[in-house]
């Protein structure tokens, strides 16, 4: 007996792929462009003064990176059924290092 194709796996294709992609990095630089607006908002969200600082841009785009990788990982993991190498890859590093960027408050780990 064969599979059916709706119960195979997918491939990522047109602009679901470009979300996939690209999406994750498109909210970094948002969050990294819009930081004066966002961060203060976030310092409430999480009672700290990291984000509203002069020099807080990159952890408020690697604050928002990091949920958006997250979702784009398992919507990718999602429809694929799969694990590419790249991604699990990527997603060990983002994960590891962005949050010793924002936990340490040490911008070297990015």
């Amino acid at each position: 007996m064969s599979e059916t194709s709706a119960n195979s796996p997918k491939k990522l294709e047109g602009n679901e792929k470009m979300a996939v992609e690209f999406g994750p990095i498109a909210v970094l630089l948002l969050g990294y462009a819009l930081a004066s607006r966002i961060g203060p908002g976030l310092d409430s969200l999480f009672g700290t003064e990291l984000f509203g600082r002069d020099d807080g841009y990159l952890f408020v785009g690697i604050a928002l990176f990091i949920p958006a990788f997250a979702v784009a990982f398992a919507w990718s993991l999602y429809r694929t059924r799969r694990i590419t190498p790249i991604m699990g890859v990527v997603a060990v590093l983002t994960l590891g290092l962005g949050v010793m960027t924002l936990i340490l408050q040490d911008k070297r780990f990015t």
